[in-house]
């Protein structure tokens, strides 16, 4: 492929990147940030309790980021953590009903933009997109002998 290709591309996929960061949010108005937003999709949708080193693994980031997070939904009454019954060495991460009506609340809000972007492009050209994104990453982390962890079908 031709460099001058290679850098056009690049510069569009950075403005896609960098508008999407700028999507309507409301993280600084609500005091809470993007990792704790996705930490309570998760709990919201297993309210059973997750194990905070199985957050950790889902989204791909360090105990130590997920333990800061946990703290900060814990400090807000978001969450509340127990020792697992059958094995004490794990802690397990519940929502409480505070934080699960906030939960609730973004993934409206976000259902919302989802939907107005849909509506913009057009549901065919939107799913596209969608594949077509997909697609690439799959094609990125097997460049790097990686897998991704969740499909489409996991997450409605």
């Amino acid at each position: 492929m031709e460099q001058e290709k290679i850098q056009k591309y690049a510069t569009m996929l950075i403005h896609v990147v960098t508008q999407m960061a700028r999507l309507p949010d409301d993280r600084q108005s609500l005091g809470y940030g993007k990792g704790q937003r996705v930490i309570l999709f998760l709990l919201e949708h297993d309210p059973s309790g997750i194990p905070s080193g199985e957050l950790s693994q889902r989204l791909h980031v360090g105990t130590g980021r997920i333990g800061n997070a946990l703290k900060e939904l814990e400090r807000k009454g978001y969450i509340y953590r127990k020792n697992d019954e059958k094995d004490k060495r794990k802690v397990l991460v519940y929502p409480t009903e505070k934080g699960l009506l906030f939960a609730r609340d973004r993934k409206r809000d976000f259902y919302k933009t989802i939907e107005n972007a849909a509506m913009a492009v057009g549901e065919e050209r939107f799913e596209d997109f969608l594949k077509t994104y997909l697609e690439i990453m799959d094609a990125q982390n097997a460049a790097f002998g990686k897998e991704r962890k969740c499909s489409s079908s996991t997450h409605d």
